[in-house]
C-alpha cells in the first residue's frame, strides 16, 4: 500500500491565483460598463416619471394658471430631480418648498443634456405641452443622458 500525499501543491496554488487574478483584471472594465448602464437606465426611468408627473399636475391645474405661464416644472438640484406647481424658478420649487410635489435621483457622475446644455428645469403650461422660457411650445425634447462611455437618448413628448 502506497501512502500518498494528498492535496495541492504550492505551484498548483500559485498558478490558479494567477489565473483568476488575469481573469478579474479582464472583467473589470465590464463591470464599470454594467455599473454605468444601470445608473442611466435608473436616471432615465426617474426622468420620464417626473415628466409624466409635471404634464398631470399641469393638466390639473389646481393654482388656475392661464396662458403660456407654466403651471408645473421638472427641475435639476443637484442630484436631485424635484417636480413642483408652478413656475421652474419661484421660491416654493425647491427642496423643502412649499409647492414641491414629488422628487428623485440623479445617478452621482449621470450628466443630462439639453440642445448641448446641461438640464436644469422643463416648464409645462395648463395643458400639459412643455414650454420654453418664453412660453413657446416644444414639441419632443432629445435628451442625452450620459456616464462614462454609456449614453441613452430618450425622446420625451
Amino acid at each position: 500500500m502506497v501512502n500518498g500525499q494528498q492535496g495541492f501543491t504550492l505551484i498548483e496554488l500559485m498558478i490558479a491565483l494567477a489565473l483568476v487574478a488575469i481573469l478579474a483584471t479582464v472583467a473589470a472594465p465590464y463591470t464599470a460598463s454594467w455599473m454605468h448602464t444601470a445608473q442611466v437606465q435608473t436616471t432615465v426611468a426617474n426622468l420620464e416619471q417626473a415628466y409624466a408627473k409635471a404634464k398631470a399636475l399641469a393638466l390639473r391645474n389646481s393654482a388656475g394658471v392661464t396662458g403660456r405661464d407654466p403651471a408645473a416644472s421638472v427641475k435639476i438640484i443637484g442630484n436631485t430631480m424635484i417636480v413642483c406647481a408652478g413656475e421652474p424658478g419661484g421660491a416654493g420649487c425647491a427642496l423643502g418648498g412649499g409647492d414641491l410635489i414629488w422628487l428623485g435621483d440623479v445617478t452621482d457622475g449621470v450628466s443630462i443634456q439639453w440642445g448641448g446644455a446641461p438640464l436644469t428645469a422643463i416648464a409645462f403650461d395648463n395643458s400639459g405641452q412643455a414650454i420654453d422660457g418664453s412660453g413657446n411650445p416644444l414639441a419632443i425634447l432629445d435628451m442625452e443622458i450620459a456616464k462614462g462611455e454609456v449614453s441613452h437618448a430618450p425622446h420625451l413628448h
